[in-house]
């Protein structure tokens, strides 16, 4: 079966969010926790537009195209209640076959996140971290 596991690199980023944002970083676990234990939610991790345009779903996920097209294993996850809120974070997740593992690499504000600019210091650091899996 799939899991779940916590980067150091993602971990430090909830570290730094927790004295300002704590429910946010709740959040952001629970979510987490609950993806974990529900097979068509680790399931869903996989399918680019899972939970895009459905009320039904939690989360929105999307392949990081420009690192999926060079056979790099990056996704992005969105959580439905967070961006109702106006709260826009992404996690972004790596996938290893080998063991069936999602490894969160980054818990990010949107805005801080350049999908498209290769020089992008936050996607150098996942990239970095997703090759040293």
């Amino acid at each position: 079966m799939s899991r779940v596991h916590v980067h150091g690199d993602a971990v430090a980023d909830l570290n730094a969010l927790r004295p300002r944002h704590p429910g946010l970083v709740r959040r952001i676990l629970v979510t987490l926790e609950e993806i974990q234990d529900d097979p068509s939610l680790l399931e869903g991790l996989l399918q680019h537009g899972f939970g895009e345009g459905d009320d039904n779903e939690p989360i929105g996920i999307k392949k990081w195209l420009r690192h999926w097209n060079t056979g790099r294993d990056l996704w992005r996850l969105k959580i439905w209640q967070l961006e109702n809120a106006g709260v826009s974070y992404r996690i972004i997740y790596g996938y290893r076959k080998s063991d069936q593992t999602f490894h969160v690499l980054a818990v990010r504000p949107r805005k801080e996140v350049n999908y498209d600019d290769p020089k992008d210091v936050i996607g150098q650091r996942i990239v970095a971290a997703y090759e040293g899996l």
